[in-house]
């Protein structure tokens, strides 16, 4: 069901699904498996490193040093310099490097593709805490990415990152228990519930999709308003889709009485 594709700009990366579903007429219903965004570091990010630099001992100070380093590095598209930063704090446990050096293997920047270190990489980091390694690790298993297909670790893994409020992983555990995938049994009030919290941080497929949701009263109580709410919300995060199912529900007297 899902299906794999390349790196768009080295951002987030979308494996896409598509279903059908009625509201007056018949909607596209597209719901998307991503990788982890967070794969350009922010220079709030970066600063907050530094702000550190004075308060820790010498190694911890060259270490984080080169990290913030690395970053900027792999931010400014500098790939080759972000390997050599970045490879050595990784084979250290660095986790904040070893999913870095996960992204770059993944998708050969600055180095040879290599799909299996990426998993081990993603791995690393996953089991350090990191949610979005924890979020790309269940991409792999998921997918079958590098490792074998296991379906029980990418959800156990997805719900790490959700958790840990990776807005992704949520998304993707929505897609999950609407469509009943990877053992787990259809519950569309869970997906609800894990949609909802991904399109509070903003997700804008899955404001989209929880505006079905509610305006098939499935998984939650049927409102019309509830579905104009989230769906005007994805229309501003730029999903076109919403605005038609809008241009729909405006018909509907339903839609005046939200007003």
């Amino acid at each position: 069901m899902f299906k794999t594709g390349v790196f768009s700009n080295h951002r987030a990366q979308k494996y896409q699904i598509f279903c059908l579903m009625l509201l007056s007429i018949t909607f596209l219903f597209l719901i998307s498996a991503k990788r982890a965004s967070a794969i350009s570091p922010d220079m709030n990010t970066q600063a907050s490193y530094q702000s550190d630099l004075s308060e820790i001992g010498t190694q911890q100070h060259s270490d984080l040093l080169q990290l913030v380093n690395g970053l900027r590095a792999f931010s400014k598209e500098d790939y080759e310099q972000a390997n050599q930063l970045l490879a050595p704090l990784a084979n250290k446990g660095v986790s904040e490097a070893q999913f870095y050096m996960g992204m770059m293997s993944d998708a050969g920047l600055g180095t040879k593709q290599d799909i299996e270190q990426a998993y081990l990489w993603y791995q690393a980091a996953a089991r350090g805490g990191h949610p979005n390694a924890q979020h790309n690790l269940a991409v792999a298993y998921a997918q079958g990415e590098g490792v074998a297909v296991d379906p029980d670790k990418a959800v156990f893994w997805w719900k790490k990152a959700a958790d840990q409020g990776n807005a992704d992983a949520q998304y993707n555990l929505g897609i999950v228990y609407a469509i009943g995938k990877l053992g787990v049994e259809k519950d569309l009030k869970t997906a609800v519930k894990w949609w909802r919290k991904a399109a509070q941080s903003g997700d804008g497929m899955a404001q989209y999709n929880l505006g079905i949701l509610y305006a098939n009263g499935r998984g939650a109580e049927k409102s019309y308003c509830e579905a104009t709410r989230w769906w005007e919300k994805s229309v501003a995060n730029g999903v076109a889709q919403a605005g038609v199912a809008l241009e729909v529900l405006k018909q509907r007297q339903d839609y005046q009485r939200c007003w």
